[in-house]
């Protein structure tokens, strides 16, 4: 009887043992898999947001919100070399007057403006 308990006891460790190593290949597949990839260093994201809000209650009241986001992208290629990658951009702004009462005034302005210029150097060849 005893022999037979020492025999499940050696079957269950090395269950185990199996176990953890079939665990252990498949978390070092899982990491290598999803290893950081860099990221094509020419694609360019711009994101600008804004939100602005304004209660007035009472009268004679004046509020006063202006926005203004600028996104500029200059890209220059050297030689034979293009200037690759994509570029997004995002703006966003919300304004928001809640008013309650007479002769108030709520101003909300909002420019917006995105530039992105891809222009090609010239290298300079120096001779000796």
């Amino acid at each position: 009887m005893k022999s037979e308990q020492t025999g499940q006891i050696y079957i269950v460790k090395r269950i185990r043992l199996t176990m953890n190593k079939l665990i252990l290949a498949l978390l070092t597949v899982g990491a290598i898999a999803t290893a950081a990839v860099p990221a094509n260093a020419q694609d360019i994201g711009n994101v600008q947001t804004s939100d602005q809000n304004s209660v007035i209650t009472g009268s004679g009241n004046y509020t006063n919100q202006n926005v203004r986001q600028t996104g500029n992208i200059r890209r220059e290629s050297q030689g034979r070399n293009q200037v690759p990658g994509d570029s997004a951009n995002i703006q966003d702004a919300r304004q928001n007057a809640d008013v309650l009462g007479d002769s108030n005034v709520t101003e909300q302005k909002s420019n917006q403006q995105y530039r992105e210029n891809r222009t090609e150097g010239r290298r300079r060849r120096e001779r000796y």
